[in-house]
Order: C-alpha cells, then structure tokens, then sequence
C-alpha cells in the first residue's frame, strides 16, 4: 500500500469523506483526492496532521503494513490489546496457558 493508500484506508475507515478529512485539515479536498491517487505527494506537516487526527504513529505511512488474519479479525480489538499488553509484560503464550491450566484446576475458571 502506497501513502496515499493508507490515507484512504485511514478516511475510509473512519467514515470520513474526502470533503469531511479535508476540512479537519484546512486542506482543499481536491489535492487531498490527488494524494490518495498518488498524482501528487504529501508533505511531512500533512501526514503528521492526518497521523494526528486518527491517532496512529507517522511511521504508518512509511512502514509495511499487514492486513489481520481473518481468525484476529472476528475475535476483536479486545484481544489484540490483551495481546499487546502480554507482550509488554513479556509472557510467552507457553506461560499464559501454564496460568490458565492452574486457575483451572484451582476451580478459578
């Protein structure tokens, strides 16, 4: 996916017209619609005000990103952030499970 791609996917994603996204940014929705087709470039200033208003890193326009496999997809946002915050805490799945397994036979769960 190319920036002007990712600008989309973000507009669309979060309902947002060419229009709507346009005036968020003071930027005239023409030039933003020549953006998303890739005719015309974007500056720094404009990815970081559209970074800003959907709330994701600059480096999304940059770095590759990966569409979810469809079995993260139906379980929900809830469990990739339970994921992210395994992750933080550094447990292996291995340990998730062993804790699971002894709350189990504790009768916990």
């Amino acid at each position: 996916m190319d920036i002007g791609q990712k600008i989309r996917y973000l507009r669309t994603k979060n309902g947002h017209t060419l229009e709507e996204l346009g005036n968020k940014l003071n930027f005239n929705f023409s030039n933003l619609s020549k953006i998303e087709r890739g005719t015309r470039k974007p500056t720094l200033e404009l990815l970081e005000d559209i970074a800003k208003i959907y709330d994701v890193p600059v480096s999304f326009f940059f770095g590759e990103t990966k569409e979810l496999p469809n079995e993260l997809k139906k379980h929900g946002e809830g469990w990739i952030n339970f994921i992210e915050e395994m992750e933080q805490k550094e447990l292996t799945p291995e340990q998730i499970k062993a804790t699971l397994e002894l709350l189990e036979k504790l009768g916990k769960i």
